[in-house]
């Protein structure tokens, strides 16, 4: 394994141990605020209820969105309350004091990324829209089965392994071992092998920034190339018997700069 490798994977793995301290009871706090926020102001459309989910200084990664919760009202609201405006949430999955939303908005499918802190929504990162994967398949919401936590520490495990042992950080050859061989990629169905998806789709893994682990789900927000350009690549692992089997994703181009200052990641 290569030098900086082995440091990004040592790294991770303190993270790990940090975040697999986490409670039960604090991860489905997180969860629940965030799909409370969501479904009550983006499904509901209830927007005099944003002050109770939202609190500054609400750190923004979405490029062209500025941070703070007063800029969120000006550009979203108007939005928000107009009648071609809907949302659902598809699945939900939190660690720690994040959550990951894979939502069905009118204008497409989006993973929002939401830090909650002191039972509000504080800092969020987002995926770009009309660059998503399908997101069929069986939804993931609050009510939904957990299984025992040492499945999502292992799982999460499993997934940085993938890529800071394995091969997906790496330019020499991939080595999926923690990979199926016939994964249902939902970007592209008709193809099973993940490695031969990733050299098709021309994505090349630069840095890991993100990784959230919740059950048989696994979520990455990745620095990626795609075509040799700069993009965030945000995925969505379901693992079963110690192997990636299912796989949804989203993308978004790395912009030159940000209206809020912040980088996407």
């Amino acid at each position: 394994m290569k030098t900086s490798a082995l440091f990004a994977f040592v790294c991770l793995a303190g993270s790990l141990s940090a975040n697999a301290l986490c409670s039960d009871a604090v991860n489905k706090k997180t969860k629940q605020v965030a799909y409370d926020a969501l479904t009550t102001v983006f499904a509901k459309k209830n927007i005099s209820q944003i002050d109770n989910y939202w609190s500054d200084p609400y750190l923004q990664h979405n490029p062209i969105a500025a941070s703070g919760v007063d800029a969120f009202k000006t550009t979203l609201v108007p939005f928000i309350v107009s009648d071609s405006f809907s949302f659902d949430v598809i699945r939900i999955f939190s660690d720690c004091d994040l959550a990951i939303i894979q939502g069905n908005y009118s204008f497409g499918v989006v993973f929002d990324m939401l830090r909650v802190k002191n039972g509000k929504l504080v800092e969020h990162w987002d995926s770009n829209i009309g660059f998503a994967s399908p997101a069929d398949g069986p939804k993931q919401l609050l009510n939904a089965p957990k299984p025992p936590t040492a499945t999502t520490v292992g799982n999460k495990v499993l997934v940085e392994k993938v890529f800071f042992e394995y091969g997906l950080l790496k330019n020499d050859t991939l080595v999926p071992k923690a990979i199926a061989s016939k994964v249902n990629i939902h970007r592209t169905p008709t193809q099973k092998n993940f490695v031969n998806f990733l050299q098709t789709e021309q994505i090349e893994y630069k840095k890991v920034r993100h990784v959230i682990a919740d059950g048989y789900f696994v979520f990455t927000l990745s620095e990626a190339t795609v075509a040799s350009k700069p993009f965030a690549i945000y995925d969505l692992f379901r693992l079963s018997n110690g192997k990636i089997v299912e796989h949804w994703d989203s993308r978004r181009a790395v912009p030159d700069s940000t209206v809020s200052g912040l980088e996407i990641f």
